[in-house]
């Protein structure tokens, strides 16, 4: 048995916006999850990644991508209108984590802290 639970981010959404597509978007990341759990006989392990990490990081990338969210595209900008964005992994059974914070030139910040987890 699994479960996946995601989240858009922090902040308010106004009553008054369709929550349609803010829904459409957190399914697209379970599916986006999902994919790689039903297909994990199919998928070549990296170094020192598990299937339920490769998930996450799978999720994570589907909300990094949608400017909906307060991740990636969708991120808050600073006071001096720049992005700085980060992520962090973490694989709870090895205890291995990857970080990487201050970035504003890349597309997905949790790909580059997953690199730096595995290498």
């Amino acid at each position: 048995m699994w479960a996946i639970v995601v989240h858009g981010g922090a902040g308010d959404i106004s009553r008054e916006i369709d929550p349609a597509p803010y829904e459409a978007g957190l399914e697209d990341a379970l599916n986006a999850a999902e994919r790689i759990i039903l297909n994990a006989d199919d998928i070549s392990l990296q170094e020192n990644s598990t299937i339920a990490l490769l998930a996450a990081k799978a999720a994570v990338i589907s909300l990094e991508d949608n400017p909906l969210f307060n991740a990636g595209k969708g991120a808050v900008l600073t006071s001096g209108d720049t992005f700085e964005l980060e992520a962090c992994i973490m694989d709870g059974r090895s205890l291995l984590s990857g970080c990487a914070a201050g970035l504003s030139h890349i597309k997905n910040p949790i790909d580059l802290a997953h690199r730096v987890m595995t290498q």
